[in-house]
């Protein structure tokens, strides 16, 4: 039954939009120790406060079973749009307080805001943006308590790692497959986490099995969080100990680093800006939620990838993964790929960032490294990949700076400390139009690779020629032509990585 259909006379149609903020400080803010099971569930929480909200205001309007689906406009990245029917809006404020109560320990935030709705996308969606940035700044206003003094040790509680490992315990695909949301027994509106259950706002979630759960059971296998690396730990993901069939581990080559890739959605505001209706934006956010979900788990499933990415959170419009620094660019670029094909027509393109960190490196920091690339990566022209302190783009990484790391990483006679000395050198200079490439570098770089086979100089040099050529190319972007500038430095370094030992 539509729900225009269920409505009666003293209910009117409300879209109310839920937006959780704090959520970088909330997933990052923890110690190193036990940092990677500590991450995984306080991203996986902040689903399961999206879906406790959105339940409590569903139940609160009557709305259950297809109705209820029907209402959902959008369910991700960090927040919903409800489409229902309300008879008092001042519900909605006391469904907010009892929230904000609930989550006062955790540093996140989730604003209610709400309008009228009469099937106006265009207006509704405007006047509904405006209310949520208006509620933010009165979010603490309706209450005295929250400047009160408050029990530290609840605060204290709510950010030991052990706290928020458990969820992580819970959502393990060989602990559980379902979880299930039903009425809190007890009435509990505070934050209530053990081994099994997690309780917010007068809800609780059990994690379990799904016929013991019944026919309202989620299943878990539908969330990236629940994917898990064999290897439990970052160190073992930058090492890639795997067991082998002699009960050995098995290392990687090359430079044993941590990969810390943060991936977000470009022009994401123009593009619901030229959706026509709710339905039409219900079906963007489906799409979305389906490529961050479904098509990534079948990425991550896939070798090289399958138990090599610890997976932080993956939302509507923004992704972070870690894992070791080579499977990570080579994650960017199959996701990149796959989202052009998904979303290119749509005028959306995908930006990146990929740091490379020591294993031990403190994780409350990634958030910073993170947030730094992607600001480089966005800067100017977006939908660009962000390495090592450069912004390149897709495009030349992908036909010109990876074929060529491949080449210079299987002739390990080419990476001489003449030639790489030469690469850094260039490196420092060659974003400048005025230095570029000169052709005296051209030749000393023939120097450089005297001893080596013809075949490899004649590859590298025709590279150099190609280089030089698009890097003055006027019908290029900037970024394509500063991308050339920088190809064979940026080659060069990634292939002394490969080779690198420990």
């Amino acid at each position: 039954m539509a729900i225009e259909n269920s409505l009666s006379e003293s209910k009117h149609l409300y879209l109310i939009k839920g937006d959780l903020s704090g959520i970088q400080g909330f997933i990052f803010n923890v110690k190193s120790k036990g940092a990677a099971k500590a991450v995984k569930g306080r991203s996986f929480f902040l689903k399961l406060v999206i879906q406790l909200a959105m339940e409590k205001i569903l139940s609160l309007v009557g709305l259950t079973g297809p109705e209820a689906e029907a209402a959902k406009i959008s369910t991700s990245g960090g927040a919903f749009i409800l489409r229902v029917p309300l008879s008092d809006p001042a519900l909605i404020e006391k469904v907010q307080l009892e929230l904000t109560t609930s989550l006062q320990y955790t540093g996140l935030n989730l604003v209610l805001s709400y309008v009228p709705s009469e099937a106006n996308y265009t207006s509704e969606i405007l006047v509904l943006n405006q209310q949520n940035r208006k509620k933010k700044y009165q979010l603490y206003s309706s209450s005295e308590a929250f400047f009160q003094v408050f029990d530290r040790s609840l605060q204290n509680q709510a950010n030991k790692n052990d706290t928020w490992s458990k969820i992580a315990d819970a959502i393990k695909k060989d602990a559980n497959t379902h979880y299930v949301i039903l009425q809190d027994p007890e009435k509990n509106n505070g934050l209530r986490i053990t081994g099994k259950s997690v309780s917010l706002a007068g809800f609780q979630v059990i994690f379990g099995g799904g016929e013991a759960l019944g026919n309202k059971a989620i299943a878990l296998d539908t969330m990236l969080e629940h994917i898990f690396p064999a290897n439990k730990t970052f160190e073992h993901l930058v090492t890639d100990k795997i067991l082998d069939r002699k009960g050995g581990f098995r290392k990687a080559k090359g430079l044993n680093k941590l990969g810390v890739l943060v991936m977000d959605v470009d022009n994401l505001g123009p593009a619901l800006q030229a959706v026509q209706s709710w339905e039409e934006y219900a079906k963007f956010d489906q799409d979305l939620r389906s490529f961050f979900n479904e098509n990534l788990k079948r990425i991550l499933a896939k070798d090289p990838f399958k138990d090599k990415v610890y997976v932080i959170t993956a939302g509507g419009d923004d992704s972070f993964f870690v894992g070791r620094w080579n499977y990570m660019l080579d994650l960017a670029l199959r996701i990149q790929q796959a989202f052009q094909h998904s979303f290119g027509e749509k005028g959306l393109t995908i930006s990146a960032g990929l740091s490379i960190v020591h294993e031990k490196f403190p994780v409350v920091r990634f958030t910073e490294i993170g947030e730094e690339a992607i600001k480089r990566a966005k800067r100017g022209e977006k939908g660009n990949l962000s390495i090592l302190g450069e912004v390149v783009s897709w495009k030349v990484m992908e036909s010109q700076i990876m074929p060529l790391r491949k080449k210079l990483g299987f002739n390990r006679e080419l990476i001489s400390k003449g030639l790489l000395a030469k690469a850094r050198q260039k490196a420092l200079t060659s974003l400048d139009p005025k230095e570029g490439i000169h052709l005296s570098d051209y030749w000393k770089m023939s120097y450089y690779l005297r001893n080596t086979d013809q075949r490899d100089i004649a590859t590298v040099m025709n590279f150099l020629d190609r280089s030089i050529e698009k890097a003055g190319d006027p019908s290029l972007s900037k970024i394509e032509r500063q991308s050339y500038r920088i190809a064979f430095p940026l080659a060069a370094r990634l292939a002394e990585f490969d080779n690198r030992k420990g």
